[in-house]
């Protein structure tokens, strides 16, 4: 029963972001709106997707058929391959935190933007189900953090805070793409990606590089979930094959993992509502913080930031009646299934 509620928790995490970013895309793509049908229909489509996604996977597998799944290796890696990898990925982030301090302010004339509502939010996630996790070997703040962090850590990482902190940065990012005004500002993006590395060269050099980065790194915790859909993974420097959603068994149901579930299931539908529901609510709360005394600018995010947050606690309601659901028949206690303990293992 654990193994299938974090199965179903990662594959409803991956579901939810790599099919409906679409809607995403329109932040970073100057808010194109040409679909060939109306918005309404799209977005009460692939609503009505992703709820039969759901009722499916937990109606039609009841039982295990991916665990005992073993991978075969078949190509054997480098050494030097992630070293390179990760000067790459270090080179790329400094052009890129360059590109949004000196060059044009101008969002469609500066590459940052693009890349991070694009190519990092949607492209990545994309690559990281079909090809596996491409992120890692890339990651600029675990290449640095692997270069100067010492060993071993000085603390030991809470098992309580769990993935928590990655949920945290998720729900941070979101809010940023959906809710700030001036998401698109180059030089914001720039000082927000460093403050963000910074954040996490201080986290490795206390917990250490890769508990750090397994854990609390949101985008790390993000695409590492999505790359356990994939048929293809690297360990211990050999790339292998398995069966494709076979990965998510493996997945260690650590607190926080269904709030990250949450944040990115809420995020997602609150920008499918952007273009419908919350277009009729939406105003009415933005008025009513004006009528506080609050800016244009200023009420239209707090009402951003209340439909943001809601979507998000809709989503973690809905799962929370879901777990007390099975705990009953279970005869255990709700927080069980929010944060699942592993069972010691007996010695026969």
């Amino acid at each position: 029963m654990r193994r299938r509620l974090a199965l179903g928790a990662a594959a409803g995490s991956v579901v939810a972001a790599v099919v409906l970013p679409a809607s995403a895309q329109a932040h970073g793509l100057a808010g194109r709106t040409d679909l060939p049908v109306p918005g309404w229909i799209f977005t009460w489509a692939a609503a009505v997707v992703l709820v039969a996604s759901f009722v499916a996977l937990s109606t039609l597998w009841q039982t295990p058929r991916l665990e005992g799944r073993r991978s075969r290796a078949v190509a054997r890696i480098p050494p030097v391959a992630e070293p390179l990898a990760g000067a790459l990925g270090v080179l790329a982030f400094a052009g890129l935190v360059y590109s949004g301090l000196a060059g044009s302010q101008e969002p469609l004339a500066n590459i940052l933007p693009t890349f991070v509502f694009v190519v990092f939010w949607v492209v990545i996630p994309v690559l990281s189900v079909v090809l596996g996790d491409v992120f890692r070997p890339l990651n600029p703040w675990r290449a640095v953090g692997r270069l100067v962090v010492r060993r071993p850590a000085p603390l030991t990482y809470p098992r309580w805070l769990g993935r928590w902190p990655a949920a945290v940065g998720l729900l941070a990012f979101a809010w940023l793409e959906l809710v700030c005004v001036t998401r698109d500002d180059p030089s914001l993006l720039a000082w927000l990606a460093i403050a963000y590395m910074s954040l996490q060269l201080i986290g490795m050099a206390l917990f250490g590089v890769a508990t750090w980065c397994e854990r609390a790194d949101a985008f790390g915790v993000y695409f590492g979930i999505a790359a356990r859909l994939a048929p293809l993974e690297v360990r211990d420097r050999r790339l292998r094959v398995r069966p494709v959603l076979s990965g998510l068994t493996a997945l260690e149901p650590l607190p926080g993992t269904v709030a990250v579930v949450c944040v990115l299931i809420g995020s997602t539908s609150f920008d499918g509502a952007a273009n419908g529901l919350w277009k009729q609510v939406g105003p009415s709360i933005t008025r009513g913080f004006a009528h506080l005394g609050a800016g244009p600018d200023a009420a239209a995010q707090l009402a951003g930031t209340v439909g943001l947050l809601a979507a998000v606690l809709l989503v973690g309601g809905a799962r929370a009646r879901r777990c007390r659901r099975c705990c009953r028949i279970r005869s255990a206690t709700a927080p069980t299934c929010w944060a699942p303990r592993t069972t010691p293992s007996t010695t026969t």
